[in-house]
């Protein structure tokens, strides 16, 4: 308010046309932690406590919407024995990724700032459980936990080795064939 010093003026704000904060000498009111139930439509009112004027503000509208999920894909690349994980969160801009061996309430694997996680995209060789999650901004605002990807050992291809006839006369000859499944 232009009018008078700041202590002449308490404020009430309201969220969709009922008072949700009394009168108060608090200019500004903090919503946290947002959850969804904090979308809708505020505005304020300011009143000078020497003339009783009222003034309300303009409305503004806010949507708070669900955590969003953390994707996990995999892509398996058969040459190295390895499985490449990708992590994302839409929408996409300014997320940091965190990896989880085990169950969700296990200890960090790997976070973003490792220097080989800078894209989201880790490659594992070891079996478990993986899962990834998002997080931003300081303090961190965590996505959701993406569903579990399991990843097994992957075999090695064995060599096979044939030979035939395995009875050979004296100056005869013998082909020996190697085959990998």
């Amino acid at each position: 308010m232009k009018e008078g010093k700041d202590t002449d003026w308490k404020y009430r704000w309201n969220k969709d046309g009922r008072e949700f904060v009394q009168y108060n000498s608090h200019k500004s009111f903090t919503l946290q932690p947002l959850s969804t139930n904090y979308s809708g439509r505020y505005h304020c009112f300011g009143f000078h406590s020497s003339s009783n004027q009222i003034k309300k503000s303009n409305i503004v509208s806010l949507t708070v919407s669900d955590k969003p999920k953390a994707k996990l894909t995999t892509t398996i690349i058969p040459v190295r024995g390895s499985v490449t994980l990708n992590c994302s969160v839409n929408p996409s801009s300014g997320w940091k990724y965190y990896w989880y061996r085990g169950d969700q309430s296990s200890e960090l694997l790997i976070r973003h700032d490792d220097v080989f996680n800078s894209s989201g995209q880790i490659s594992v060789s070891q079996e478990g459980q993986y899962w990834c999650r998002g997080g931003r901004g300081e303090p961190v605002y965590y996505s959701q936990y993406s569903q579990s990807v399991r990843i097994n050992t992957l075999a090695k291809p064995k060599a096979k080795l044939t030979a035939g006839p395995t009875i050979i006369p004296a100056g005869g000859r013998v082909t020996l064939s190697c085959s990998v499944d």
